[in-house]
């Protein structure tokens, strides 16, 4: 399983595309929390960060993992890894 995470890692971080995702999700993130921070009325504004960030997550993984299954699908190899006896370890 670490061989496959290495290999998409190292897909993401070779091309622009996951640092462009980096970069977006770090501003989001901190437009988020500055918003938050500012409009709440008292001083627990924290759950409405992390509701705000769920949403965020939600949008921004799903991206991501269609461009993993459509070059999965390109190059052929989503059979082999469907079918790979892959441990967690």
């Amino acid at each position: 399983m670490f061989a496959i995470y290495k290999r998409e890692l190292k897909a993401y971080f070779l091309t622009p595309i996951g640092y462009i995702f980096c970069g977006i999700f770090l501003a989001l993130s901190g437009i988020s929390f500055s918003v938050t921070t500012l409009l709440a009325q008292s001083t627990n504004s924290l759950p409405f960060y992390f509701m705000i960030m769920i949403g965020i997550f939600a949008i921004i993984i799903p991206i991501l993992t269609m461009r993993l299954f459509a070059e999965d699908r390109r190059g052929r190899t989503e059979q082999v890894l469907l079918t790979a006896p892959v441990s967690l370890t």
